[in-house]
């Protein structure tokens, strides 16, 4: 019910104010719409990866100041 408020985009623009590129993973599968807004606000796709403990694959995504 929290979605599309806008507490992740001021969420993410807090993180992009801090030098300090900290990458966020994500599981793909069960993520789409996130991946979707993520791309938009600027982090660019890293690597894919499977996941030790689940067995899925995830994302590793890292913010670019473009």
């Amino acid at each position: 019910p929290h979605q599309s408020l806008g507490f992740g985009r001021k969420l993410l623009n807090f993180v992009k104010s801090n030098p300090s590129n900290a990458p966020v993973k994500m599981f793909i599968k069960k993520k789409q719409k996130a991946i979707s807004f993520y791309l938009r606000e600027g982090f660019l796709i890293i690597s894919e990866n499977i996941d030790d403990n689940t067995q899925e694959l995830e994302l590793s995504m890292t913010w670019t100041n473009l």
